[in-house]
């Protein structure tokens, strides 16, 4: 019975040294998530633009600013 006494504290030890490397890698997963996501929409905005632009046979440099700026 004295052996159990000795090792109570030992799982609430464990937890205290863990849960900063756990936080860590939640933090780390969410942080990459969202850098993923940016460089897709990215992507994406690009192969848009690429699209529009490459639908008109001649363009003038102030139509290609309007549709970079968003503004068709």
């Amino acid at each position: 019975m004295g052996c159990l006494r000795d090792q109570r504290g030992q799982s609430g030890i464990e937890f205290a040294l863990l849960l900063p490397l756990m936080l860590l890698l939640i933090a780390a997963t969410i942080d990459l998530g969202q850098a993923l996501m940016v460089r897709r929409k990215i992507d994406q905005m690009a192969a848009i633009t690429s699209d529009i632009i490459s639908q008109e046979d001649l363009w003038a440099s102030a139509d290609v600013a309007t549709v970079l700026k968003g503004e068709l």
